[in-house]
């Protein structure tokens, strides 16, 4: 889950495993040491505390407080995003009672303080459940997919996944993921968009995506990174190679700081950075099997287009196995991320 500054104020669970799609209700199983938890919704617990054990809060409820239906399980639900203060989540769902969803996914947003839930996608839209829902630092601006919205915008015709973004200071619903001359994204990939991520006023959308038209010199045929400025709005290339033009490879997975001056990603292109990119090599029969370029993370700095490289070695070297699912502080200072790397 992206944490955002002030991240002691919540810390937030997403359960999804186990459950067998005939299931009509999910099952609680006992929540103790060494028991996989098996729980398809979303639990909060307040700081200090263990999930297992207590403080455990579940959010996706019904009006009337019991448990969600899930047209289908696993992945019935996303993976959340929460405001700042952690009051407010938002997260997409295939749940048929916590508010009427029709035969697509809801995008909801839960007030931990008031117990309300509010529908923040439109009737007749369906919102991806297998991604996430981003957040804005008061809760009012959340960006999203929805994987076919021509009734919200005439325009939005390729069948895929686009962003958009819902601001509710202006009762806006904005599409996001679109041509510069406002037509749709041409996609490369079935999945089109992925991995919306908000700064922290909600004017910069950091999203991944195959669409070719998005921005100038997106030449890969894969899938790549890229900001979009609300109030200007202008969409930027973000994870270019050294000479200005895409990287070889995909890019995915942003990851904005508070003013979105600063940007992380994944991506496995070796020519974001000069530095040697190594290959990670799954075992194969009596040696190295299939091999692909190493996932690193990078760190951009939008405003003097300085790229670091995160995943770095101890020895100043690349990471000799993937890196992923970064994170970054308000600031930009700090970069979390996974690693299987060993170096």
């Amino acid at each position: 889950v992206p944490m955002a500054e002030g991240q002691e104020a919540l810390a937030l669970w997403v359960f999804l495993g186990g459950v067998s799609a005939a299931m009509a209700q999910p099952t609680d199983y006992q929540l103790g040491p060494g028991d996989p938890v098996r729980i398809p919704g979303q639990f909060a617990t307040e700081p200090g505390s263990d999930p297992c054990e207590s403080g455990l809060t579940r959010l996706t409820l019904t009006p009337t407080g019991g448990q969600a239906l899930f047209r289908e399980a696993p992945g019935a639900v996303s993976q959340p995003g929460f405001s700042h203060d952690g009051r407010l989540l938002a997260y997409a769902t295939l749940a048929t009672n916590i508010v009427p969803t029709g035969s697509g996914g809801a995008v909801l947003r839960v007030d931990r303080s008031a117990g309300s839930v509010l529908r923040l996608s439109p009737d007749g839209t369906d919102a991806l459940v297998s991604d996430r829902v981003a957040l804005g630092a008061d809760g009012k601006v959340a960006a999203f997919l929805l994987a076919d919205a021509p009734t919200v915008e005439s325009a939005d015709t390729n069948r895929t996944a686009d962003v958009y973004v819902r601001d509710l200071r202006t009762g806006t619903l904005r599409w996001v993921s679109r041509a510069p001359a406002g037509g749709a994204g041409i996609p490369e990939t079935p999945d089109g968009c992925l991995h919306p991520a908000l700064s922290a006023a909600g004017r910069f959308v950091a999203f991944a995506s195959s669409f070719d038209n998005l921005a100038e010199g997106d030449t890969n045929r894969a899938f790549d990174v890229f900001v979009h400025d609300l109030e200007r709005g202008v969409t930027e290339l973000v994870s270019r190679a050294e000479d200005g033009r895409s990287a070889v490879v995909s890019s995915i997975r942003p990851a904005l700081n508070a003013d979105g001056r600063v940007i992380a990603f994944q991506s496995n292109a070796g020519d974001i950075l000069s530095a040697p990119d190594p290959l990670f090599c799954l075992p194969g029969p009596g040696g190295p099997g299939f091999c692909i370029p190493t996932d690193d993370i990078f760190l951009r700095d939008r405003l003097t287009g300085v790229v670091e490289l995160v995943s770095v070695a101890l020895d100043g070297n690349p990471g000799n196995a993937p890196s992923f699912e970064p994170a970054i502080d308000a600031s930009g200072r700090f970069v979390a991320f996974a690693s299987i790397a060993s170096n």
